[in-house]
């Protein structure tokens, strides 16, 4: 949002200080909102800009803390009557070398860093067919940029007939005056609240129900056994476990057919943004409330992937083994049943300067051993998945994908009651 009286009140006063460069007639300045004809704020490239068209005529562009444009009402160059300036009346003030002299001084007096036009060989040049004899001049300082154009840092137009700059462009950023430029980005812009990612999305209501609803008993039921796997599995499940903290928009019931075909899975979603899943009520996965790769990770924002930067201090496959001795020592997992699946890195961020993102994901696949070929994914199975935090050693989210070990999670809670 930009406070456009606060813009307007800045600009004037820079356009105050270019009039100590550059001559202005008082009636050609404006000063005060009414000696606006109009105006326009924001551009493509800045929100700031300011185009400022005074009630004389005359027009400002403000840009980067300065006037980068300047074209009085008598410009030759923005005349949309050129043929009014032929065979003028009166004398002629200024010869080119006096015209490029008052340019030159301007343009130095501009500049906020080394003039960039120092070391360029000036062009001077009389617009018009020579017999018009157009009383005014035109110079630039022609350079070849980088693609073999030619370009100038800056252009200037002068009335030989009052000596007077009519219009005036500066185009190099040695003009620019980025400090101030900041001081009015602090003092008028305010910016629009970011749109939420499509990963923090997920985490509010949808705007129309999908899917039904599970029954309090159900999630009563499913709350249970849930804090029953987080004890076993030493993760901390918040302050928000029982019903009146279940963030019922998102708590649904749904098929799937990888995990059962004959009964449905119960997803329950906490308001501190804590989740699990559940079948028949046994819950088969949990995810912490500060969980990162879950749902639509993949389109976090910068922002939304910096609140998961910290120190590797922990090494995963340590944590992998740890858990295996958890789930099969204090959960109830089976030991013959985990022997064929070995855990893998599946999902992590490259570390960058500045950034070492600390969670990972790990899946335990069944890969043969010693196949002497080439194996494909697909012709393996995950049993579970699990996100780890390499700075604390935390257990973030678990889910367990292969119906058999859903089967002995519900053997080893039958077992605890």
């Amino acid at each position: 949002m930009i406070d456009t009286n606060a813009l307007l009140s800045i600009a004037f006063s820079i356009l105050a200080g270019f009039t100590n460069v550059v001559q202005i007639p008082p009636q050609a300045l404006p000063g005060k909102v009414q000696d606006l004809r109009t105006y326009f704020v924001g551009g493509p490239r800045c929100p700031i800009d300011l185009y400022l068209v005074g009630s004389a005529g005359s027009r400002f562009s403000v840009r980067d803390g300065v006037v980068d444009t300047f074209v009085s009402a008598s410009s030759y160059r923005e005349s949309r009557r050129p043929g009014m300036f032929v065979n003028s009346q009166g004398a002629q003030l200024l010869n080119s070398n006096q015209a490029l002299n008052l340019a030159s001084n301007t343009i130095q007096k501009l500049a906020k860093r080394p003039n960039p036009t120092a070391k360029l060989t000036p062009r001077v040049t009389v617009p018009g067919a020579p017999e018009d004899h157009v009383p005014f001049y035109w110079i630039g300082w022609p350079r070849t940029n980088e693609w073999g154009m030619n370009s100038s840092p800056a252009f200037v137009e002068i009335d030989a007939r009052n000596g007077t700059i009519t219009y005036l462009t500066l185009r190099d950023r040695a003009f620019c005056d980025y400090a101030m430029a900041q001081v009015i980005s602090n003092r008028v812009y305010t910016a629009p609240p970011r749109p939420p990612s499509v990963w923090q999305l997920q985490f509010q209501a949808p705007g129309v129900r999908v899917k039904p609803c599970p029954t309090t008993n159900e999630v009563l039921s499913a709350i249970g056994s849930w804090l029953w796997l987080c004890q076993r599995l030493g993760v901390d499940p918040g302050a928000q476990t029982n019903l009146d903290s279940v963030f019922w928009p998102k708590t649904v019931v749904y098929t799937n057919e990888e995990i059962s075909r004959a009964a449905a899975v119960c997803q329950v979603n906490f308001s501190n943004h804590a989740c699990f899943e559940s079948i028949n009520g046994v819950v088969f996965s949990l995810f912490a409330s500060n969980a990162c790769f879950f749902g639509f990770y993949q389109q976090m924002s910068p922002e939304d992937l910096a609140q998961f930067n910290g120190k590797i201090i922990k090494r995963w496959e340590d944590l992998a083994k740890d858990l295996e001795r958890v789930l099969v020592e204090k959960v109830g997992i089976p030991r013959a049943l985990l022997e064929p699946f070995s855990p893998e890195l599946d999902v992590r961020i490259a570390p960058t300067e500045g950034r070492s993102i600390k969670r990972v994901v790990v899946g335990w696949r069944n890969w043969p051993r010693n196949a002497h070929r080439f194996v494909d994914v697909s012709e393996t199975a995950n049993a579970l998945s699990v996100e780890f935090d390499l700075e604390t050693g935390e257990l973030k989210w678990i889910s367990f994908e292969d119906p058999r070990f859903i089967g002995a999670l519900r053997l080893a809670q039958s077992r605890s009651q």
